[in-house]
């Protein structure tokens, strides 16, 4: 059946949750008493009779041409082939994106999707692309690219190719509006082309950059938006998803982004309390201003008064960092059930219950945000030639690689097939920085650094997490290294995290016994 316009005047939340909705503006009563995302509102559809070509999934629409499915963009005159396009369009989307966000889906048919939910952003982007071209255009970019991928199909990959140019040509002109650049559509769209790159779009070296580029426009938009414009709804949404993407960026460079000024840390949200995964991204946004400090510190002259200030600004931030990394495992342990906890304090196990993966999400990237920090840590300590005293026990601190071990053991896990693509982007932060730093440390020998290659064997999803690491790390290294993305053995992954961890192009000092890192030692959970 295909949807026409119809006299239903409810919010789109209301009617997929078959409630009454009082029609308020923007917002309705229904969805703001529930704390849910509004979807907003739009013409209803009532149905005419449509026989489609027969799909059961998605992964069986791979083997057919694009033009037979109805995917192609080309006009048509015909009223009739217009309604079997947009209709096996829509069928073709919907099916994919329960192979995306298959959590997201089964929480359509229960209840409404909490707003801090991960992936609520899409959920309410998918009704929205109902209704409008400019979503569902670059909705259809996100998917044709996914099924050319599993396919091989060139007619796919073409189409696919078609519906990202023509999102990119409407983003650049609602760019230049300043009415539209305020709408909560136009950032979706842009997170939606960002992972078209990540889902291997462009292919080759060219998904890493312009996943780059399309994530560092977003925040670019969000700071022209303002604080302010992300405390309710799909905004506050997007702005969450987004704030993973600017720290992650922003750690990559080494260099803080707006997103850690104090403003943006509180305001937008005035309304709700902060999760813990607010909390682990609050804390990861500020580690480039120590990753930074400390470039700047090694690269001044030994012993000058210079050094001596950038070296007591380093170790501050540390402290400060510290009494943060604190805080929030104390809510952490008040938060979240000692029990749950337990299971995953050393990984996170392949039948962990998937309707826990906000906190699994959490854990792994509080695990990559400790292997960074400790280890620039005792670097600090190697290069300032700094002697500390040895911990009172080895139980009071972890060396870097067991929060890398950690992420090894939770590979299986955020590879399931019930998890959904979803959660294995999520991943794909915590897993490159712990491979960087086994391959770095010439761990690459060990059962971890295994357990963390063995994602890339995992399916269409490994292969594509893969590519697309491979894709990040060639532009860290500006090119310079081998992209072929069959390379994951030890020599190619250690070449790779000399790009990545660029303080390693530093002039070192003279060699000396490597100290014990205690800045790193509360960072564990007691």
């Amino acid at each position: 059946m295909v949807g026409v316009p119809g006299r239903s005047k409810g919010c789109l939340t209301c009617k997929k949750r078959k409630k009454g909705c009082d029609q308020k503006r923007p917002i309705c009563g229904q969805c703001q008493k529930a704390k849910i995302i509004c979807g907003g509102y739009a013409p209803s559809t009532t149905f005419v009779p449509f026989r489609p070509e027969r799909a059961d999934s998605a992964e069986r629409a791979t083997g057919r041409d694009a033009t037979a499915l109805g995917l192609r963009l080309s006009p048509t005159s015909d009223s009739g082939q217009s309604l079997n396009r947009t209709a096996s369009q829509s069928r073709i989307i919907d099916e994919y994106w329960q192979i995306f966000f298959p959590n997201v889906v089964l929480a359509q048919t229960s209840a409404s999707l909490p707003i801090e939910s991960m992936g609520s952003w899409a959920y309410v982007v998918q009704e929205a692309g109902k209704e409008t071209s400019f979503v569902k255009t670059a909705l259809l970019a996100v998917t044709l690219a996914n099924l050319s991928r599993r396919s091989g199909e060139e007619g796919l990959r073409i189409a696919a190719i078609e519906a990202y140019s023509a999102s990119l040509r409407e983003v650049n002109l609602s760019l230049q509006d300043p009415r539209r650049q305020q709408s909560d559509l136009l950032l979706a769209v842009i997170k939606l082309l960002a992972l078209y790159e990540s889902s291997g779009g462009s292919g080759g070296s060219k998904s890493g950059p312009n996943w780059e580029k399309h994530s560092m426009g977003v925040t670019r938009l969000l700071s022209v938006r303002g604080p302010e414009k992300h405390t309710e709804d799909l905004a506050h949404a997007l702005f969450l998803d987004a704030r993973y993407q600017a720290a992650t960026i922003s750690i990559k460079q080494r260099k803080p982004c707006i997103l850690a000024e104090r403003e943006w840390m509180l305001r937008p949200w005035l309304t709700r309390p902060k999760s813990i995964r607010d909390n682990i991204i609050d804390i990861m946004l500020q580690l480039p201003a120590i990753l930074e400090c400390y470039d700047k510190a090694i690269a001044l002259e030994e012993s000058s008064q210079e050094e001596d200030s950038a070296r007591y600004l380093f170790f501050q931030l540390c402290k400060i960092f510290d009494a943060e990394v604190q805080s929030f495992l104390r809510k952490l342990k008040i938060g979240i059930d000692a029990v749950l906890l337990a299971r995953i304090e050393n990984g996170i196990p392949e039948d962990f219950d998937m309707r826990h993966a906000f906190l699994a999400q959490t854990m792994a990237m509080y695990w990559a945000m400790a292997v960074l920090y400790t280890h620039t840590v005792q670097l600090a300590f190697q290069h300032f030639q700094i002697s500390v005293p040895s911990p009172a026990s080895s139980r009071d601190f972890f060396e870097p690689s067991q929060y890398a071990l950690n992420i090894g053991r939770s590979v299986k896990y955020f590879f399931r097939h019930d998890a959904g693509k979803m959660n294995a982007h999520t991943f794909s932060y915590p897993l490159s920085m712990a491979l960087q730093y086994m391959a770095f440390t010439q761990e690459a020998e060990t059962g971890g650094y295994h357990l963390l290659t063995d994602a890339f064997t995992l399916g269409d999803t490994g292969s594509m997490i893969r590519d697309f690491l491979v894709s990040i790390q060639a532009s860290a290294s500006e090119g310079k290294i081998n992209s072929d993305p069959q390379r994951h053995d030890y020599e190619a992954i250690r070449a790779r995290a000399t790009a990545w961890f660029t303080y390693t192009k530093r002039p070192s000092r003279k060699s000396s016994p490597a100290p014990n890192p205690v800045l790193g030692q509360h960072m564990i959970m007691q």
